[in-house]
């Protein structure tokens, strides 16, 4: 793998050896002397192309560059990967790992490196090449969607939840879709689940949803998926939290997702008088008229100060307002 303050370290330890500024070696390369500073210090990477510049002022292997000075002086195939790619050869790279598939670890490492357009054609020049699904993920954040799609259908492997979760951010939502429904009924747990969730079509989120009955259901998972699967889904994994499972605040993030008899169910057993005005605020846009003033008589008339007033009338009958606004001149706030 490469590191970033191995390769840093050892261009700063060549430069010195040949008693060189950074500037005079950022002149040699052309670039900045800002540049030279952030390799040496690890904060930033040659691409392969300058890279390929510094082992040719310096009179070394990119390999060993990569390596921080600990590889052998000899060429090799990795060596010989690296100076194809960073000529933009792709045929020549494509032959070189195919001869010896071992060299494609060189092709992943160099990944971060490497033109996503040059990184396309070394793959598409892999034609008969059986990637494994390990190696597809390796190369998935270097490879345009397109062909990723291809390389996934490819796949003679079958997928298990952790390798789609892993090629979710990278897939095409129809090509993700169908990696998923290959799994087995049951294999996608919760936590793989709402790692997923972002991705995957509605539908087939619900039915994965709908499989996952051995797990113990926590209100954060009702939480984390309530965005992406639908209303009935969600009313069912709300239905399987114990009693003791919610509270306030964990209601309120609920509350757009819920329907409003589900919702006002929710508040019920949490207890009402859990409920005070802040919180009645927040609920109030996603309960009916008469959950708000059911509440609303919950509140100690000394809770309710006139923000709270101005906020819920919106959602209060005339009588419940008026009544509001004359205990609210029964009983004003303190003056400290």
């Amino acid at each position: 793998m490469i590191d970033p303050h191995k390769t840093g370290a050892y261009i700063a330890r060549l430069r010195k050896e040949r008693d060189w500024t950074q500037l005079e070696l950022a002149d040699r390369l052309h670039v900045t002397h800002q540049a030279v500073s952030r390799w040496e210090t690890g904060d930033s990477f040659p691409d392969l192309g300058t890279l390929a510049q510094l082992a040719q002022v310096l009179k070394v292997r990119m390999e060993s560059l990569l390596d921080g000075g600990q590889t052998s002086p000899y060429e090799t195939a990795r060596g010989k990967v690296l100076a194809e790619l960073a000529e933009g050869h792709a045929e020549q790279v494509a032959q070189v790992v195919k001869a010896d598939p071992s060299e494609l670890d060189t092709l992943i490492e160099s990944g971060p490196l490497t033109r996503p357009s040059l990184m396309n054609r070394i793959v598409r020049n892999m034609t008969g090449y059986q990637f494994t699904m390990q190696q597809v993920m390796s190369l998935a954040p270097f490879v345009g969607q397109e062909l990723l799609d291809s390389m996934v259908a490819g796949l003679s492997e079958k997928p298990d939840a952790q390798s789609a979760v892993e090629l979710a951010p990278f897939l095409s939502r129809p090509e993700l879709n169908r990696l998923v429904g290959q799994l087995e009924g049951g294999a996608v747990g919760m936590k793989h689940l709402i790692e997923l969730a972002p991705f995957l079509d509605q539908p087939l989120l619900d039915r994965l949803t709908g499989q996952v009955t051995e797990e113990k259901i926590e209100s954060h998972h009702a939480m984390s998926l309530a965005p992406f699967v639908s209303r009935a889904v969600l009313d069912k994994l709300v239905e399987r939290l114990p009693h003791e499972a919610l509270d306030i605040d964990q209601v309120i993030s609920l509350a757009p997702f819920l329907d409003r008899n589900r919702l006002a169910g929710l508040v019920s057993r949490i207890g009402t008088e859990q409920v005070k005005p802040g919180d009645l605020i927040a609920l109030a846009p996603f309960l009916d008229r008469q959950a708000v003033q059911k509440l609303v008589g919950h509140i100690p008339p000394e809770a309710v100060d006139a923000h709270t007033i101005v906020e819920l009338s919106p959602f209060l009958d005339r009588p419940t307002l008026e009544g509001l606004i004359r205990g609210q001149r029964q009983n004003p706030p303190a003056r400290e």
